[in-house]
């Protein structure tokens, strides 16, 4: 985003203060702003005037008012902290044991290529789909549902950071070979 220009002083007025008519807001600041707000007044829209039952879809100031009454009043904030943690806990776990991998893989591409299979077709497979596998192992627990994330994140990991180690060293040949290297 380029900057506006600061605005010059008015013929006549002291030196630092500009003039009022030769201010003017920067409205690129306000687009983020614009989506959401028509979403807002879109879903407001359809609830007012019924064409979606109030009872499917309440309006939005009810929604936030809900959405912050169980924040503040109830036990959604808690229970969002809990999930925050199962995610951490996952995130840590996927990056203990998928970046050394990774970067093993990827420094080895006889290796990488061996398993590139594996790793691409559980990479496709919903990790949502290996629940009943993950239930059968781990039983109904939290431990389930960090298992399942961490599934899911290891194989992303894995892969971006062997093709991370694999793109790195061709970047560093063709930069050698630039240089003058043969």
């Amino acid at each position: 985003m380029s900057a506006v220009p600061a605005p010059t002083p008015a013929a006549g007025a002291p030196a630092g203060i500009a003039s009022a008519a030769s201010w003017r807001p920067d409205l690129r600041r306000l687009l983020p702003v614009i989506g959401p707000l028509l979403l807002f007044l879109v879903w407001d829209f359809v609830v007012r005037f019924k064409l979606i039952s109030p009872i499917l879809l309440p309006t939005p100031f009810a929604t936030l008012q809900t959405l912050f009454g169980g924040l503040f009043g109830g036990t959604l904030f808690l229970d969002f902290m809990h999930t925050v943690w199962r995610t951490l806990q996952a995130f840590l776990i996927a990056a203990a044991i998928g970046m050394p991998l990774g970067v093993l893989l990827g420094s080895n591409e006889r290796a990488y290529r061996s398993v590139e299979f594996l790793i691409d077709f559980f990479r496709s497979t919903p990790s949502s789909a290996l629940i009943p596998l993950f239930l059968l192992i781990f039983g109904v627990s939290d431990i389930n549902k960090v298992a399942i994330a961490a599934f899911g994140a290891f194989l992303i990991v894995i892969f971006n950071s062997a093709y991370g180690v694999i793109n790195a060293r061709k970047q560093r040949v063709m930069a050698a070979k630039v240089m003058g290297a043969s």
